[in-house]
């Protein structure tokens, strides 16, 4: 049998948001760990402030969700 396609996996939702800036971001954290994602709403978010879901494979979500926190974390002690 072949490979599954995203919409055939199990997805969890890691982020919910309607920044545009963050979603960048969180697009190249991911894109840079390799790890697969789907943005949920994506296209609406861009034209109004609707908020998009950035999902992934249940087997990356804590791979993910560590790196969102570590991205935050770095962001946050740039600020301070």
């Amino acid at each position: 049998m072949g490979e599954a396609t995203m919409s055939e996996l199990e997805m969890t939702p890691i982020l919910k948001t309607a920044d545009q800036g963050l979603l960048a971001v969180v697009e190249t954290v991911l894109n840079s760990a390799e790890i697969p994602y789907f943005i949920r709403g994506a296209e609406a978010a861009s034209l109004l402030p609707l908020n998009a879901t950035i999902v992934v494979p249940a087997e990356f979500a804590d791979a993910a969700k560590m790196l969102l926190k570590e991205t935050q974390e770095a962001h946050g002690e740039k600020e301070s």
